[in-house]
């Protein structure tokens, strides 16, 4: 009767984190600046008797709550950071922002920070009323998107108290998650010149912003010859200001780049720095550089992610109502037709063509994707990777959206505090406790999962230097 006391005490509870969720979305803050999503996290927290502690790994908007005693230790991985310029109107099917630059949800932090405490306190209640053993952890892991706080918090020991690691993100399907993903680091790159009369004395001037060009174009040139798989984008920070007739002495760029593992990530860093330095040699300007955030890519953990495969099947579909089916209908019509066929195209190479074309068909996905292992790579990148290589780590996709919508777009924030979002939320909330309610009710499982662990994360490095604090970057 495991699953019907999860889905019980889930949806005993339900209002409570959609109304979080919500409060969330309504107070959207970038990465490291997460100040009332975090406080709002942690209220809840201590009026369901965890024990809190902040400031880890030196992150202001970094937490934990903790319940429980014995093991296993389970943890689950909370985020809530909003997207910069990302704001739009909820519920709208138009692109009106509600606040002009101002930042919204358009990853569905909101929906994961507010789901995986779902799933915690869930857990807590199912081995407080029922006598079993373990300790439950919420992590509050912040700037995922900017700052990838969850690789210095691994770096530093945050989750080594944990048999296994739990989260999930929202999407336009449910399905475990039995992929790899990208390794990805971000730089910024500040080149300095000497300003001059663009006109009257050219001569007497170095262009901190030609530099910068030329890093670009060079970067350009080496994108040909760089492994498959890898990825390099960038955007400026400073162009040096607005004068065409002053020779500019400054400018920066902010560096995102991508590949397969972290060894190739650290052999394509320094070809990048070369392009910079050799940009500053031709124009002779200087030039520093720093790496600002890293994180690793996944390493999936498949006993535990049979786990969550069964908890999944057990659950069977979202059960989507008929408000969250009726928006949905309307929504599709804002989805741009080469979106939905992106989406089709991984739902069919996942599921095989006669039954991906007719999940397509549908505006919303109720049924969740059966478990599979065949899947290989996802060309995106998540600190969940760190944590994956320090714990076994398992983690699920869950609908939250029409199909179709793509993520940090204006219809994902707009679809964040609807019924889909809601609903998809909860089910992701079941799907989580169940799985960790799953671990606890085996005593022998754990060992399993760890030995595994042992074998595909013998020895984790961090892509993030030593000492390195995240920060907001500008």
């Amino acid at each position: 009767m495991t699953k019907e006391k999860i889905v019980e005490l889930v949806n005993r509870k339900k209002d409570i984190f959609t109304d979080l969720s919500d409060r969330i979305w309504d107070h959207p803050e970038t990465g490291l600046e997460e100040i009332y999503s975090s406080e709002a996290i942690l209220e809840v927290l201590k009026k369901e008797g965890f024990e809190t502690e902040t400031g880890l790994a030196g992150i202001g908007t970094a937490f934990k709550g903790t319940w429980g005693s014995g093991h296993p230790v389970i943890g689950f991985l909370g985020e809530y950071d909003a997207l910069a310029g990302m704001s739009q109107r909820s519920m709208s099917i138009e692109q009106i922002p509600e606040k002009e630059g101002c930042p919204g949800h358009g990853c569905g932090h909101n929906l994961l920070g507010a789901g995986a405490l779902s799933a915690a306190v869930a857990l807590k209640d199912y081995i407080g009323e029922n006598g079993r053993t373990g300790t439950v952890v919420y992590f509050g892991c912040p700037a995922e998107e900017t700052a990838s706080c969850k690789t210095p918090m691994s770096r530093d020991g945050v989750f080594d108290e944990l048999d296994i690691a739990i989260t999930w993100h929202p999407a336009d399907n449910s399905r475990v998650v039995t992929e790899t993903c990208l390794t990805d680091a971000m730089m910024v790159f500040r080149f300095k010149g000497k300003s001059s009369h663009a006109s009257a004395a050219p001569h007497l001037g170095r262009s901190a912003l030609d530099a910068a060009e030329l890093f670009n174009v060079g970067i350009q040139f080496l994108r040909e010859h760089i492994p498959d798989g890898c990825r390099i984008q960038y955007a400026y920070l400073d162009v040096g200001g607005q004068a065409p007739n002053v020779v500019q002495n400054s400018a920066s760029l902010y560096y995102d780049y991508r590949a397969l593992n972290n060894d190739m990530a650290r052999e394509l860093m320094p070809r990048i720095v070369r392009v910079a330095e050799g940009a500053a040699h031709m124009t002779e300007t200087e030039v520093e550089w720093e790496v600002t955030s890293a994180m690793s890519d996944y390493v999936p953990n498949l006993t535990l992610a049979r786990i969550m495969g069964e908890a999944m099947e057990e659950l069977g579909p979202v059960g989507f109502s008929k408000e969250a089916n009726d928006f949905a209908d309307k929504m599709t019509e804002t989805i741009p037709e080469t979106d939905k066929r992106n989406s089709a195209v991984n739902l069919k190479a996942y599921l095989g063509n006669e039954e991906g074309s007719r999940r397509a068909e549908l505006h919303i996905q109720d049924m969740p994707l059966p478990y599979s292992e065949n899947v290989s790579r996802e060309m995106a990148s998540t600190d969940v990777g760190d944590v994956s290589y320090v714990v076994p780590t398992v983690q699920c996709k869950a609908c939250t959206e029409t199909f179709g919508t793509q993520l940090h777009s204006w219809q994902a924030v707009s679809q964040g505090k609807s019924a889909i979002a809601h609903e998809g939320m909860i089910y992701a909330a079941k799907v989580m406790a169940l799985t960790a309610a799953k671990v606890v009710d085996d005593p022998g499982i754990t060992e399993k999962i760890k030995e595994e662990h042992s074998v595909n994360a013998p020895y984790y490095d961090c892509p993030l230097p030593e000492g390195i604090v995240p920060k907001v970057v500008r």
